[in-house]
């Protein structure tokens, strides 16, 4: 992982594909593109998928249980 995002989800029951749609919308505020790919704790994902906008979601044992890492390159 390089640079990127980190989104905090302060709910402890929250929908993933809701979370990561959101940060997705703020890292497209921000940055005014696409993220590379979204990471996150294992625990949220039972396996990889492709969000909304073709962004590879995928589990990653370094991020902290309700965070989302999306990564520019």
């Amino acid at each position: 992982m390089n640079e990127g995002l980190l989104w905090y989800e302060p709910e402890k029951e929250f929908e993933l594909e809701k979370s990561i749609e959101k940060a997705i919308d703020y890292f497209v505020y921000k940055y005014g593109r696409n993220p590379l790919a979204c990471y996150v704790h294992p625990d949220a994902i039972t396996s990889e998928f492709v969000s909304r906008e073709e962004i590879k979601v995928m589990p990653d044992e370094k991020i902290i249980k309700n965070h989302i890492w999306l990564e520019f390159s």
